[in-house]
């Protein structure tokens, strides 16, 4: 059943039409079920608001997870990069080294 205001604004006004006639046990069953779907529409919007709120948080939780992730692969990277570069300073001054002594020969 989709509540609607409409629906609420109808019972407020059948509530007003019987209290004019004097009729307070109908104009209390009317404001008696606009309380109710005022209820029931609360217990909807909330039930809405938390299952937002659950999709926010698992969206939270995905972001923080990619943003480990890529740090993880920032470091990882940045390791092996200073590795290579080591590996290559490395590298030239050995194959200066071979060079002076070749050239000393």
């Amino acid at each position: 059943m989709k509540i609607k205001y409409s629906d609420l604004e109808k019972l407020n006004k059948q509530a007003l039409k019987f209290a004019r006639e004097d009729n307070w046990v109908d104009a209390l069953e009317c404001i008696n079920n606009r309380q109710l779907l005022l209820k029931e529409l609360f217990l909807i919007e909330s039930a809405q608001l938390i299952a937002e709120q659950q999709l926010l948080n698992k969206i939270l939780d995905d972001i923080e997870k990619t943003d480990e992730k890529l740090s993880s692969l920032a470091r990882d990277a940045k390791i092996d990069l200073t590795g290579k570069i080591i590996h290559l300073s490395l590298s030239k001054k050995a194959s200066e080294k071979y060079q002076q002594i070749a050239s000393q020969r």
